[in-house]
């Protein structure tokens, strides 16, 4: 094998000792850290190319340099705690539509998708904490499928799955299994599942775009066809391994294809979850997640949502995703494109960056002061990006539109009519929509009645709080009303 084989392999092993370094499973990153190294040195004994051997060999100096780091938190956990293997959940650094403020940990930053946190519980957490259940003939689901349109939170179902559980979080994709060299692949497969059954936590092993290493036997031809149907077989063997409370395993496989699943590698994931596009509610929770409670960002209210939540329909939490950030994005630009700022006072408890702050102006306005955001001597600590409001929203709307057909979601709902046993899906979407709808707009009516009774109670008690005329009570309803 030539150098760029073995540097491959290295970055394979580096970015599982990576990975385990981040969970906190320091035996396991310190293995995958000196083996790295090991591959590494190799491929630069093979490497005629000097001036990156010279690179190689800073890069595993400062691989070594980090073994030996967590060689010492092993040493000193073994001191404190025993010889007990420390190892902690995956965290998600994504930047997902459902992710909020940071405080949410697990489902509770995730909108919507009940049915699909009930079966995740059920498969992975009930086993766990009541493991007397689980005895005979009851046994808890070894595999689970997530399917349905790109965008819609399975790969961060899975991530979110690990923090409310807490086990170990294993998450693979083709290209970290697939070798050109032969054998490579099928021994990778039984490798990961090997290291998962060492574990003394439960692993849930996620497998992105699963259709990719998974696909039908049937459809495939050609020079791979072989070493795929071999890979394929590795994978099957090793999931019919993994169904027991013993093992504490759970292979979750995630798809926008699932009709291209192999026919034996979907019997074995026996819970197939639809994971359809977020419902009214979800869509509003998305939106709250995402803009949060910061009054100096946004000036949103929740009727603002409602009404955004309705123009959203259709759309995926990915497609939600773009929507909030090209709506922060617009106050930025007009930031970006002035030519003239003015100074304006700050009232927030003189604790806001001082007492006054900079904002964008017209070329015209009396106050303002010809400078551009990126001059050298402009006071970057005294800018005052505007809030985001419902108008821009709204041209982040028309800007971005659904990125999921009409076409694609019907296919899914027949894989789900077809092997889930969701009958008539369609219709039941539909009128849980409807339902949605229906509530969060009473509760809307409700808040303006509020409202409204409290304008006038303040009314009969100050004659004087009233609106100055009929236009400003007229522009406070249309700014509360909701489209039909």
């Amino acid at each position: 094998m030539d150098s760029e084989e073995f540097y491959r392999r290295g970055k394979k092993s580096l970015e599982r000792a990576i990975t385990a370094d981040e969970n906190k499973d320091y035996p396991l990153a310190k293995e995958f850290y000196e083996r790295a190294c090991e591959e590494y040195l190799i491929g630069l004994r093979r490497d005629a190319n000097k001036p990156r051997q010279a690179q190689m060999v800073e890069r595993v100096k400062n691989y070594l340099s980090r073994a030996e780091t967590v060689k010492g938190i092993i040493a000193e956990k073994r001191k404190g705690n025993g010889r007990k293997k420390l190892m902690g959940p995956t965290r998600s650094k994504s930047s997902s539509v459902e992710i909020g403020d940071g405080e949410e940990r697990g489902f509770d930053k995730i909108a919507g998708l009940e049915h699909v946190k009930q079966s995740m519980r059920e498969a992975v957490i009930l086993p766990m904490v009541q493991p007397q259940l689980f005895k005979g003939k009851r046994v808890p689901w070894k595999g689970v499928l997530l399917f349905g349109p790109p965008g819609t939170g399975k790969t961060y179902m899975a991530q979110a799955l690990s923090e409310e559980a807490e086990v170990n979080f294993v998450s693979i994709s083709a290209s970290d299994i697939v070798s050109k060299w032969q054998g490579e692949s099928e021994k990778a497969v039984k490798s990961l599942f090997e290291e998962a059954k060492k574990s003394k936590k439960p692993t849930v092993i996620f497998i992105d775009e699963v259709d990719s290493i998974g696909g039908s036997r049937d459809k495939k031809t050609g020079s791979n066809a072989e070493a795929s149907r071999r890979l394929l077989t590795e994978l099957l063997k090793q999931m019919d391994g993994v169904g027991s409370v013993d093992r504490g395993i759970t292979v979750i496989g995630a798809t926008n294809h699932a009709e291209d699943i192999d026919s034996a590698l979907r019997r074995r994931f026996e819970k197939r979850l639809y994971v359809p596009l977020p419902g009214m509610k979800s869509r509003l929770k998305i939106f709250e997640l995402n803009f949060g409670t910061d009054t100096m960002l946004h000036s949103l209210t929740k009727s603002d949502l409602i009404r955004l939540t309705k123009m959203t329909k259709g759309y995926s939490a990915s497609d939600l995703t773009n929507v909030v950030n090209e709506a922060l994005m617009m106050p930025v630009r007009l930031c970006h494109k002035a030519s003239h700022f003015k100074e304006v006072h700050v009232n927030n408890g003189g604790s806001f960056w001082g007492t006054t702050g900079l904002v964008p102006c017209a070329s015209n306005d009396p106050n303002g002061k010809p400078m551009k955001m990126f001059d050298r001597d402009f006071p970057a600590e005294k800018l005052l990006v505007p809030k985001v409001t419902f108008a821009h929203v709204k041209r982040a709307i028309a800007k971005i539109r659904p990125s999921v057909s009409d076409t694609e979601i019907r296919r899914h709902e027949k894989f789900a009519e077809k092997f889930c046993g969701d009958q008539n899906i369609t219709s039941r979407l539909r009128n849980e929509e409807e339902a949605e709808e229906k509530e969060l707009l009473e509760e809307l009516n409700r808040a303006k009645e509020s409202s409204m009774m409290r304008r006038m109670s303040s009314m009969f008690s100050n004659p004087f709080l009233v609106f100055t005329n009929s236009s400003e009570a007229e522009h406070e309803h249309n700014r509360t009303a909701v489209p039909q």
